[in-house]
């Protein structure tokens, strides 16, 4: 028995999901000698109960939830114990009223709280959902979990304004995150318009920056580029990358110099937004080199879409692609220097074919 529950103990104590040795072992070796149990045994009958209605086991469940009822009969936990066991038993309804009873008496039952915005979303009742999460999140702002839940609840209803608002708070929690950054910019790409499109941009390139092997986050940056700049044809981003390793053949398309760039706001470094054609290109020609360089490492052909531009420049050109300068006096995760960083992202691509050939 004692090694029974010392396994009990190690399985609570590090909050393992292990419901069936829950189960064989309390059955087993410890339910006949539960008397021998002291003030543990409470405990021991609480970690029971959740793991028999983990796996099912109704029976066991009533049997724990009877000894808990009979010696704490007002207490919230053992109340939200018997919620848990009602929505096992198919019993919604009722499970709602024991939630929302708890709450009616302490508003700051994390548990409670949870199970009711659980209830919701099982039923399908997406804005009740929705306004559960946000009375919790009025108590709890700090709950990163809970800001990414909402905005999960936000894009099933199509609301995409909401939903990015609530990734930019999971963002401020975890800045160097690609992935959240990945996430949100997305989602203003969703929501279209020429002003979502260059916070998509920027979003992506910072995912990008942060982790220059994100293969979405690359792909991402050439849709938002390439729907900032009008639709790009194969030929002439074939022009475009033939451009980044040979300035010869740029007066064929008329591009603007790469200083030509038009700022909005104050005009100073970092400070405003760009709306240049040519820098969307030198972002996709950016995008689309990583990308080739990845697929080359990696031994893989690359999709149809980019081996039409690349294939003619897979045996000429180098593997090496040029990484996204960090400027020293900005942090990584200072949306700031994203203007900034475009801006030495395409001197980087102007200087890389002459350090080429040196």
């Amino acid at each position: 028995m004692n090694e029974a529950l010392l396994e009990l103990r190690e399985i609570r104590e590090n909050n393992l999901r292990k419901s069936a040795t829950v189960v064989r072992l309390w059955v087993s070796d410890v339910e006949p000698k539960i008397y021998r149990l002291g003030h543990e045994k409470w405990v021991i009958l609480e970690q029971v109960l959740i793991a028999a209605l983990d796996v099912g086991n109704l029976d066991l469940a009533q049997v724990c939830l009877n000894h808990l009822r009979k010696r704490f009969p007002e207490s919230s936990r053992v109340k939200r114990l018997y919620g848990m066991y009602l929505e096992a038993s198919n019993k919604i309804d009722d499970a709602r009223n024991i939630y929302k009873q708890i709450l009616d008496k302490e508003t700051t039952d994390v548990i409670a709280r949870k199970r009711l915005i659980t209830i919701f979303k099982a039923q399908g009742c997406i804005n009740n959902a929705i306004d559960e999460l946000n009375k919790y999140l009025k108590i709890f702002m700090a709950d990163v979990e809970a800001w990414g839940e909402l905005s999960d609840l936000y894009l099933a209803q199509g609301d995409y304004k909401h939903a990015a608002f609530c990734m930019e708070e999971v963002i401020l929690a975890n800045p160097h995150n690609h992935l959240l950054h990945e996430r949100l910019a997305e989602i203003k790409y969703s929501e279209g318009g020429v002003e979502n499109l260059e916070l998509a941009r920027a979003y992506f390139a910072q995912a990008c920056r942060i982790n220059p092997l994100n293969i979405r986050a690359l792909y991402g940056l050439i849709l938002a580029a390439s729907s900032l700049s009008g639709k790009l044809t194969e030929k002439t981003l074939a022009a475009l990358l033939e451009e980044s390793s040979n300035a010869a053949v740029s007066h064929q398309y008329s591009l603007p110099p790469p200083n030509a760039v038009a700022r909005v706001g104050g005009g100073g470094s970092g400070g405003g937004s760009f709306d240049s054609k040519r820098e969307n290109h030198q972002l996709i020609i950016w995008a689309v080199g990583k990308l080739k360089k990845i697929y080359l490492d990696a031994g893989m052909v690359a999709p149809v879409a980019l081996a039409n531009v690349i294939k003619a420049k897979v045996g000429t050109t180098s593997r090496e692609t040029p990484a996204l300068p960090l400027s020293s006096s900005r942090l990584r995760g200072d949306y700031a220097a994203l203007p900034e960083m475009f801006e030495c992202l395409s001197t980087s691509l102007e200087e890389s074919p002459r350090q080429h050939k040196k």
